[in-house]
């Protein structure tokens, strides 16, 4: 899952941990002062991702100065609706002519980084695609060894 996103012009470093409130099991938070987004890590992995959405929400509407304006309802239903936009569809288009790096653990195949770099030519991009998918293949190839 993602470790990092920028909103506005403020980098929010995403946690995933254990939470907990005096009351239940909290979800997550969104720490504006720390510019931290946590995460609960003991609920599963498609409430994560709802979770971290709904907490994104927060700190878009904190970073447009209008979060005295949207309550907690209003910030649940624009959350869960951003969440399955963001989901359902492919927004490729918007980053077609940028390089990708995609750093994959040898050992389980999962994303341990994702290094993106300024916008190229068709041909370096399509170039480094091709790359990054023969070692993907490659990683794939080791850990079925």
């Amino acid at each position: 899952m993602i470790k990092r996103i920028k909103v506005g012009g403020i980098y929010y470093d995403v946690e995933y941990k254990e939470l907990l409130s005096e009351s239940d099991t909290q979800l997550g938070w969104c720490r504006y002062d720390k510019a931290r987004i946590e995460i609960n890590n003991t609920v599963n992995e498609q409430v994560q991702e709802q979770t971290l959405v709904h907490e994104l929400t927060h700190a878009i509407v904190r970073e447009a100065g209008i979060d005295d304006e949207v309550d907690e309802d209003n910030i649940n239903k624009i959350g869960l609706i951003l969440h399955q936009v963001l989901k359902d569809n492919d927004f490729s288009f918007i980053r077609k002519n940028e390089v990708i790096e995609e750093v994959y653990s040898s050992l389980d195949g999962k994303l341990i980084e994702r290094i993106e770099t300024e916008p190229v030519n068709e041909e370096v991009r399509t170039l480094a695609e091709d790359i990054n998918e023969q070692l993907k293949n490659k990683i794939r190839e080791k850990a079925h060894i």
